[in-house]
This record gives structure tokens, C-alpha cells and sequence, in this order.
């Protein structure tokens, strides 16, 4: 079995699967069919454009068939994809209301690492720029990021899940290389990382994974989610790593940058029991900026991981967005 990806095709019994969920979803007639366009090929997936097809009409990207490269599959992400048929219409009742929409999934073979999920029709938000900061766009954005850590918190929320083994190795892993990095800057760094993982390790939940601009869009009535992984990280992981892509991942001045991290931190609520996990991932992030980031960056990241040294556990959000 090749781990090229790109030369795989859709499965049939899963677009089949699909255009019958489609057709009771959106009230299409199921003698119709799902064309299947040109595949978009990413670093470790495949995404083809489903078009509903009945007759001489035809319907434009009504779903996404994706494909994970055969090489990236891992027992953490087929567990992930698992989860996603259960647990995606729960969290699509919960967040409706308040305009978010994750993307519906129709159809899912977890062990082949192909789902296929209905198509949510806006603008992706593309990088966090400055033009996203600007006066005209800037209470948009904050409240589209307010949106977003209330995201991260309801899918946190949406039960209470168990660890498995290989979720286990995979944040044990990255641990290790995390202690090394954090060696050799010395001090009491690997101390408290050790402390906060084994404080982190007590709270888990459910997270997005990548919860950023590239898996949102910006919809007539509020925002789409797409790509939920469901894998299992501690509370405060999609948080975390959204607030360090806000510090670190955006050409917008320091203020704007400043009320960008508290609008998500506003829309997420109280830390509470994901304040270990928060502070942990928030210093990972910093490590890896620190050791592999450009100059001024690993700087920066250096200067805020001995901040963070020195903060109390209640005020490493506050900082994180007022500092």
C-alpha cells in the first residue's frame, strides 16, 4: 500500500453514504449523485470538492471528501475521526444559537482516515494581519475571536472523556523534547514545566487541535468550524495554542495583539480547572519559539518564559493578554 496520497481516489461507499445524508439533510433527491472535482493537496491530506449532481443542475461544493495522507495515520487521529460521527451534532446544538456552525460530518471511515463533511459556505479568515486590526474591521474581529474561545470552551465541555494510550504517548513525546529545550535555558524552567505537566495530566477534554484562522470561516450570520480532530490533550490546549498564534503568528502592533489574546481569553470564561493545562501549552509554545523561532522572536519568547517563571498560577492570563 502506497503512503502517497495523491494518487488515491474517493471512496465510493462513503460518497454513496454521503449523498443519502446529504439528501436528508438538505432535502436532495437521493437518485442524485455526488461528483467528485479536482483534489486539493495539502502536506498530509487530500481534499476533494463534492458537487450534488441530479440532472442538468448541479450544486457546488455541497461537501469536502478528506483523505489523510497513509503515512500521517496515527491511532490517535483514527480514534479522533471516530469520535467525530457523536460528538460533532452535539456541539452543533449547543453552539447554533449563537451562530457557530461546525461542519456537519456524513459520512466517516476512521481506520482508512477518510471523512467526508458537508460544505459551510463564507470566507476563510486567512491570516490575522494587521488589515484584520485596522478600525473598520477591528470589532468584527474581536468578536469573531470572542466566538472562538467560546468554541474551545464547549468543546472542552461536551463530556468528560478518557484518556487513551495513544493519547497518552503522543503529549509524553512531546514532553520529553519540550524538557530538553527547556534544559538548555537553564534555570528552574524544567522544574515548573515537570510540575505543571503532572498538574495538567489530571484534567483532560476533548479539543479542536487547530483552532485557528485556517479552519474558520466567516459566515452571513456568524462563524463555520471545520476540521474538529476530537483528539484527546489537557483542558486549555486549543486556547493556549490560539492566544501564542495571536502573539507570535500576526503582523499586527503589540496593542492590537493585546486585545486580540483578551477577546478570546473574554469569550472563554474562567480558566478554572484548565489553568494548568493553559500555562503548560502556553509554555511549550514559548520553548519552541524560543529554540527555533527568528531572532527578535526567540527573544521575546525567552523574556516570556521567565516572566512566566515568576507569575503567580492566577495571573498567567491576565498577563498573557494585558501585558
Amino acid at each position: 500500500m502506497t503512503s502517497d496520497v495523491a494518487i488515491l481516489s474517493p471512496d465510493p461507499a462513503l460518497v454513496e453514504r454521503a449523498t443519502f445524508q446529504l439528501g436528508a439533510r438538505q432535502g436532495l433527491e437521493v437518485n442524485g449523485v455526488l461528483e467528485i472535482g479536482q483534489p486539493c493537496i495539502r502536506s498530509h491530506s487530500t481534499v476533494w470538492p463534492l458537487a450534488f449532481s441530479q440532472g442538468s443542475e448541479a450544486k457546488s461544493n455541497v461537501a469536502y471528501y478528506k483523505q489523510v495522507r497513509l503515512d500521517w495515520m496515527s491511532s490517535s487521529l483514527k480514534e479522533g475521526l471516530a469520535r467525530s460521527e457523536a460528538l460533532t451534532p452535539r456541539l452543533a446544538e449547543a453552539l447554533g444559537p449563537k451562530g457557530i456552525v461546525p461542519a456537519a460530518v456524513l459520512a466517516i471511515d476512521a481506520d482508512r482516515g477518510a471523512i467526508v463533511t458537508e460544505a459551510l459556505h463564507g470566507t476563510t479568515m486567512n491570516k490575522w494581519g494587521t488589515h484584520k486590526f485596522r478600525n473598520a474591521r477591528a470589532a468584527t474581529t474581536l468578536q469573531q475571536l470572542r466566538m472562538l474561545g467560546l468554541v474551545a470552551r464547549h468543546i472542552e465541555e461536551i463530556e468528560c472523556p478518557r484518556q487513551s494510550a495513544a493519547d497518552r504517548a503522543c503529549e509524553t513525546r512531546h514532553f520529553g523534547n519540550d524538557l530538553k529545550r527547556a534544559d538548555e535555558l537553564g534555570a528552574e524552567l524544567p522544574l515548573l514545566l515537570t510540575e505543571l505537566f503532572a498538574d495538567a495530566s489530571a484534567q483532560v477534554s476533548y479539543v479542536h487541535g487547530d483552532l485557528s484562522n485556517t479552519n474558520v470561516l466567516a459566515l452571513k450570520t456568524g462563524l463555520g468550524i471545520i476540521d474538529i480532530g476530537w483528539n484527546v490533550r489537557f483542558k486549555g490546549f486549543d486556547v493556549a495554542c490560539l492566544t501564542h498564534r495571536l502573539e507570535f503568528g500576526t503582523r499586527a502592533p503589540a496593542r492590537w495583539r493585546r486585545r486580540a489574546i483578551a477577546a478570546v481569553l473574554d469569550g472563554y470564561g474562567e480558566l478554572g480547572s484548565a489553568e494548568a493545562g493553559f500555562r503548560f501549552y502556553r509554555m511549550q509554545r514559548l520553548l519552541r519559539v524560543a529554540a527555533r523561532g527568528r531572532p527578535y522572536a526567540a527573544r521575546r519568547a525567552r523574556r516570556r518564559l521567565f516572566e512566566a517563571m515568576r507569575e503567580e498560577p492566577r495571573q498567567a492570563a491576565t498577563r498573557e493578554s494585558g501585558s
